[in-house]
């Protein structure tokens, strides 16, 4: 299986990926440095390179990519609506990407902040995806805006 970890940083994730995805390819990537974690191959670099797309295909060797998961947001400004916004459109470069690199009946799990523009969003998944689930995880404090969108069975394109 091949999976991608965008922002990857502090690591976490990657070291659920790396436990569950021994005998695959597993690739993280961050702006910010990352420990060092078994079965990880970590790269410095920023999603909005314009060989972003290159670099991707180049390491899993043209293959398509089973599961991509985003934890990429933007660094929160205390003003609630900015961020969802900067937030979400990271989040939608995401969801574009995921249609270039992902196989069809894939998965992808995104970071979203509630707000205006959720909606477009999620229509934009929707086009994409069969099964839509936004998740608010247990560790996220009740006030945050913070959730994922879990976009299941990638439709053929």
């Amino acid at each position: 299986m091949n999976i991608l970890d965008l922002g990857s940083a502090p690591g976490g994730w990657s070291q659920v990926c790396a436990e569950i995805n021994k005998n695959g390819k597993n690739l993280s990537i961050d702006i910010l440095n990352m420990e060092t974690i078994d079965n990880i191959f970590f790269y410095k670099k920023d999603f909005n390179d314009s060989d972003f797309l290159d670099f991707i295909n180049d390491f899993f060797k043209q293959n398509k990519v089973d599961i991509v998961l985003s934890d990429m947001a933007v660094n929160t400004t205390g003003n609630k609506d900015l961020d969802a916004i900067k937030t979400n459109a990271i989040a939608l470069d995401v969801v574009n990407l995921s249609k270039l690199i992902l196989k069809k009946k894939s998965t992808l799990l995104v970071k979203i902040f509630s707000g205006k523009d959720e909606n477009i969003l999620i229509k934009n998944a929707k086009e994409l995806f069969k099964d839509i689930e936004r998740i608010k995880p247990d560790s996220s404090r009740k006030e945050s805006r913070e959730m994922y969108l879990l976009c299941r069975d990638l439709k053929i394109i």
